[in-house]
């Protein structure tokens, strides 16, 4: 087990061209699993959420649902408001 004296440091650089946050002297390669950033939910077209780090611009094709808030909080927002994993078109088709 590795101990860590002092405060964790948290910073952010660049890794081919993309920034990424270490934290206490270690590299968080994947910002969507970072339990302490914070988030947003976008919804496209299909209906499908999506979990999305608010430091990585919405991609085209998706809206923001719910705003700069807790990762916790917005996987809570998504249980709540996604109750129909079929993607839109195909409940369209199967209402037809």
């Amino acid at each position: 087990m590795t101990e860590m004296l002092g405060p964790p440091v948290v910073r952010t650089i660049d890794v081919d061209g993309r920034p990424v946050t270490t934290k206490r002297g270690l590299l968080v390669s994947n910002p969507f699993e970072d339990a302490d950033a914070r988030y947003r939910v976008l919804v496209n077209d299909e209906a499908q959420y999506s979990l999305w780090p608010v430091s990585i611009p919405c991609p085209d094709g998706w809206t923001v649902v719910h705003e700069d808030d807790s990762r916790a909080a917005c996987i809570d927002y998504i249980e709540e408001h996604w109750t129909d994993m079929r993607p839109a078109s195909l409940v369209r088709a199967e209402h037809g």
